[in-house]
C-alpha cells in the first residue's frame, strides 16, 4: 500500500479538525459579539431626540419697527438650515474634525488607528479619532464620561444614526448643536458672538478660527488663549489645504488676514442696550403666561409695541428730571478721592468696567499708542477723576480713556467757592465734544409710562434712573395711592349695578362705624356740602362724600370684582377710605 493516500487522508483529517475549530471559533465570536452588542445596545437611548431635533434656541424681543431689543436664553443658539451654511464652513469642520466624513458609516477605524499612532508618538493625547457622528451622540444622547462602555455605546449609536439620517442632516445637527466657547452654541451663534456677523458673511480666516474650537472650546478660544487659538486656526487651514478645499493663495490670504474678536455677554447684557425696563417687563409677563422653559428654550419671536424713540425719550426725561432735582437739592461732595499716583490706574479701571464686553481682541494686536477708546453715551453720567486744574479753574477729567474738561461754568451749581482738587472723583455728563458738566448720582427715583390711549399700545417705559443700578420698575411694580383717580371705577361699578348718570344722592355729612368704638366721617376737599347731586355732577366735581356713599351702597367686594374685570391686579384694602384712593395700586 502506497504511503501517499494515507498522507492525504491525514492532511484531510487535519483540515477537517482545523475547519471545525475555525467554525466553532467563528460561531463563538458571533455569539460573544451578539451578546456584547445586546448588552451595550439594550439600554441605549432612542433616536427620537435626533429625529425630532428641538434644541434650546434664543427667544427674541422686537420693537414696533422690527429692531431686536431683547433676548432670553440659557444656551445661546440660533438655528440655521444646512442650505444656509456656506460650503467653506462645512469643509473647514470636516477637514479639522472628520476628513473621511463622506466615506465612513459612523465610525472611522482608519482615523482611530492614525490618532493612536500620533498620540503614541507625542506621549499625550494630541488627536482624537471620533467622527462628527460620534460627537453628535455624545452631545445629544450620551454623557462625556471617559470609559470603554461609553465608547462602545457611542460607536453603536453613531452607526444607527448613519443608517437613519443623511450626511447633510448629520451636519445640520452638528453645526447647530456643538458648543464653540464664548457662550456660543452652533455656528450661527459663534459667528455673531466672536465676529458680530452672520455665518454666511464669515471669511476664511474667521471660519478657520471657529472650526478649530470643537475639541476644546474653552482652551482654544481666542478669548482665553490667543496663541493656542492661532495654532488651531493654522491647523485647520493646513487640513483644508491638504484635502483640496482651498488653494495656496486662499491659505496665505487667510493666514495674514486681520481679525477683530469680541467677548460675548449674557442675554441680560444685551437687554441693557435699548429698553431695559420694557424688556424686563416683557420677560416677567411671558414667563408668567407661558413658563420658564418656553421663554428660555423655545426660540419665541416676541413682537411688541415698543418704540425705540419713545423709550429713549422716556429714559432721557427721567434722567434729566432727576439730575435737575439733584442740583436743586444741593451738592453732596465728590464721589471719592484717589491718590495722585493712582489717577491713571483708577481711570483705566473705569474703562474696563465700562467696556467689559465691548473691547475687542485684535489680530494683529493694536499698538499701545492706539488703545481702544472708552465708549460712553451722551446723556448718561459716569465717574471721572480730576487729573489737573489750570490757572483759570478749568479741570481736566479722565473718564476711562477719554480726556475732557470741566469749566467753572459747567460746575457752577456746586458752589462758586468749590474748586475741584486733583484726585477727586465726580459724576459727570458729556455735553459735546470734550466738554463735561458735573452732575450728581440721584438718591431719589422717578418713572415714566407712555402709551397710546386709543389702542392701549405701550410705547415707552422708564422704571427708574438706571436699570443697572435698580431693576425695580417703578412704572409697573411700585404701589402708590391713586387718590381721586380711583373714583371713575366706583361710578362705573355703580352704573353696572343699576345706577344712572342722573341718579340723585345727597351730599351731606355722614358717619360710618369702622371698628369697635371707632367711627369715620369722610370730608370734601372744600369742607363744604352741596346737598342733592346727580351721579354725573358728583363725578365731575370729584365729591368725596358721595363717592364714599356710592362705594358703601354697592359694596366693597362688588367694586373690587368690577376693578378686577378692568385689569386691576394689585392687592386691594377693603376699607371705606379706598373710595378716595387710599388703597395702594400699580
Amino acid at each position: 500500500m502506497s504511503p501517499l493516500p494515507s498522507f492525504f487522508e491525514g492532511v484531510g483529517r487535519l483540515f477537517k479538525v482545523v475547519f471545525g475549530m475555525l467554525a466553532v471559533l467563528i460561531v463563538l465570536i458571533v455569539i460573544v459579539t451578539s451578546a456584547l452588542y445586546y448588552h451595550f445596545a439594550k439600554d441605549l437611548p432612542k433616536l427620537n431626540n435626533i429625529k425630532n431635533y428641538r434644541p434650546p434656541v434664543v427667544s427674541e424681543v422686537f420693537a414696533d419697527d422690527g429692531t431686536k431689543i431683547g433676548e432670553f436664553w440659557q444656551e445661546c443658539r440660533h438655528l440655521v438650515s444646512y442650505e444656509e451654511i456656506p460650503k467653506k464652513i462645512v469643509n473647514a469642520f470636516i477637514a479639522s474634525e472628520d476628513e473621511r466624513f463622506w466615506d465612513h458609516k459612523g465610525v472611522d477605524f482608519q482615523s482611530i488607528v492614525r490618532a493612536f499612532v500620533q498620540n503614541l508618538r507625542a506621549g499625550r493625547v494630541v488627536e482624537g479619532g471620533s467622527t462628527i457622528t460620534q460627537q453628535i451622540t455624545r452631545s445629544l444622547l450620551l454623557t462625556r464620561e471617559r470609559s470603554l462602555e461609553r465608547k462602545v455605546k457611542e460607536a453603536i449609536l453613531a452607526t444607527q444614526i448613519e443608517q437613519n439620517l443623511s450626511k447633510e442632516q448629520i451636519l445640520y445637527l452638528y453645526l447647530n448643536q456643538i458648543y464653540l466657547g464664548n457662550r456660543a452654541y452652533g455656528i450661527q451663534a459663534a459667528a455673531r458672538n466672536y465676529f458680530h456677523k452672520e455665518a454666511k458673511d464669515l471669511n476664511l480666516a474667521e471660519i478657520s478660527m471657529i472650526a478649530g474650537l470643537p475639541s476644546a472650546p474653552t482652551n482654544f478660544s481666542p478669548i482665553n488663549n490667543l496663541e493656542a487659538a492661532r495654532q488651531r486656526q493654522i491647523h485647520v487651514l493646513n487640513r483644508m489645504l491638504e484635502n483640496g478645499y482651498i488653494s495656496k493663495a486662499e491659505y496665505g490670504e487667510a493666514l495674514s488676514a486681520p481679525l477683530t474678536i469680541y467677548r460675548a455677554g449674557t442675554d441680560k447684557d444685551f437687554n441693557m442696550k435699548y429698553a431695559p425696563y420694557y424688556v424686563e417687563h416683557v420677560r416677567r409677563h411671558i414667563e408668567e403666561k407661558y413658563g420658564q422653559e418656553a421663554l428660555y428654550y423655545g426660540g419665541l419671536k416676541i413682537e411688541t409695541a415698543a418704540s425705540l424713540l419713545a423709550n429713549q425719550a422716556a429714559d432721557r426725561a427721567v434722567k434729566r428730571g432727576l439730575l435737575d432735582l439733584e442740583r436743586r437739592r444741593g451738592f453732596r461732595g465728590p464721589a471719592a478721592t484717589v491718590l495722585k499716583n493712582d489717577i491713571r490706574n483708577y481711570a483705566e479701571a473705569i474703562h474696563r468696567e465700562l467696556t467689559e464686553y465691548d473691547e475687542p481682541i485684535r489680530i494683529p494686536p493694536v499698538p499701545e499708542k492706539d488703545p481702544f477708546p472708552t465708549l460712553i453715551e451722551d446723556g448718561q453720567i459716569y465717574k471721572g477723576v480730576i487729573a489737573s486744574i489750570d490757572p483759570k479753574g478749568t479741570a481736566t477729567i479722565l473718564v476711562g480713556r477719554i480726556e475732557g474738561t470741566i469749566t467753572p461754568q459747567d460746575r457752577s451749581w456746586i458752589g462758586t467757592g468749590r474748586t475741584p482738587k486733583v484726585g477727586e472723583v465726580y459724576w459727570v455728563r458729556r455735553k459735546e465734544g470734550s466738554a463735561f458738566a458735573v452732575e450728581q448720582e440721584p438718591k431719589l427715583e422717578s418713572a415714566l409710562f407712555s402709551f397710546n390711549p386709543l389702542t392701549g399700545e405701550v410705547k415707552g417705559m422708564a422704571g427708574g434712573f438706571s436699570f443697572e443700578k435698580s431693576e425695580f420698575n417703578r412704572a409697573t411694580q411700585a404701589l402708590r395711592q391713586p387718590g381721586s383717580a380711583f373714583k371713575p371705577i366706583i361710578y362705573a361699578a355703580a352704573l353696572d349695578k343699576g345706577y344712572a348718570p342722573k341718579t340723585t344722592i345727597v351730599d351731606a355729612p355722614v358717619v360710618y362705624q369702622v371698628g369697635r368704638n371707632r367711627f369715620w366721617s369722610p370730608k370734601n376737599y372744600s369742607n363744604k356740602h352741596n346737598g342733592p347731586m346727580s351721579v354725573r355732577s358728583a363725578l365731575t366735581h370729584s365729591i368725596n362724600v358721595i363717592a364714599v356713599k356710592v362705594f358703601h351702597d354697592i359694596g366693597i367686594d362688588y367694586t373690587v370684582a368690577f376693578g378686577r374685570k378692568l385689569g386691576l391686579v394689585s392687592p386691594f384694602a377693603k376699607y371705606l377710605s379706598s373710595a378716595l384712593g387710599a388703597s395702594d395700586l400699580t
